[in-house]
């Protein structure tokens, strides 16, 4: 997913905005933090770019700008655009359970239709 989006979004031909709503247990397991966070900096209309843990030391809590806690409904919500346009693709990675219980049934909740979300 990293490749497709540093490529689309270095291409100047290219005009598409994505959304990246990355969850992890904690933030040292963000894979490509930095490259992520850079390419948020560069693309700042094209690329937006939110994280959330579920569990953190109270250390790093005290510093962390972004969402604690599992994805949900209104995580979804404070951070996805609407859906229902057919102009969007959603991309879903993680375990089956937390696609099919919590993911799948929220991005249906917010207008997307099962056509335009792809499971890896």
């Amino acid at each position: 997913a990293y490749r497709i989006l540093s490529s689309a979004l270095e291409d100047p031909g290219d005009s598409s905005c994505f959304v990246l709503l990355y969850s992890n247990k904690r933030d040292d397991d963000i894979l490509l933090r930095d490259e992520l966070d850079e390419l948020a900096r560069r693309h700042p209309r094209r690329f937006r770019l939110w994280y959330t843990v579920s569990r953190q030391s109270r250390e790093s809590a005290r510093r962390w700008p972004f969402s604690t806690g599992r994805v949900d409904l209104a995580m979804i919500r404070d951070h996805i655009p609407q859906g229902g346009d057919g102009e969007c693709f959603v991309g879903l990675c993680g375990p089956p359970g937390f696609i099919d219980r919590t993911c799948l049934p929220a991005l249906r909740h917010h207008g997307f239709d099962l056509d335009c979300i792809g499971v890896f």
